[in-house]
C-alpha cells in the first residue's frame, strides 16, 4: 500500500501518470544455514550408505530442534526479503 501511494517518477510512462507500483512476488530468506548444512551432511551419509553416521546426524538435528529455542526462533524470523516488482517504476 505504501508503494502504491508513492507519486510516479515517470519511468513507465508520462510523469504524473498514476500507475500503481505492484509487487509480483516476495520471497523471505531465513537464518537457516545451520539446518541446511546438517541436511547436506545427512544427504551425504545417505548417498554413501553410512547408516551409523546418518543416525548420529539425525540425532543431532532432532536434539537441536527439540532443545534449542534460539535455533527454532531463527528458523521463523525473516532476515531479508527478495521483492520482484511488476514494473520498472517499482524498482
Amino acid at each position: 500500500m505504501r508503494l502504491t501511494e508513492m507519486p510516479s517518477m515517470g519511468m513507465d510512462g508520462q510523469e504524473g501518470d498514476d500507475l500503481p507500483v505492484k509487487i509480483a512476488i516476495i520471497t523471505f530468506a531465513f537464518e537457516n544455514s545451520k539446518i541446511i548444512n546438517w541436511l547436506k551432511e545427512r544427504g551425504l551419509h545417505i548417498k554413501n550408505e553410512d547408516w551409523a553416521n546418518l543416525e548420529k546426524t539425525n540425532n543431532k538435528i532432532n536434539d537441536a530442534l527439540k532443545n534449542d529455542q534460539v535455533l527454532l526462533d531463527n528458523q521463523q524470523k525473516p532476515v531479508s526479503i527478495f521483492a520482484t516488482f511488476e514494473t520498472e517504476e517499482g524498482y
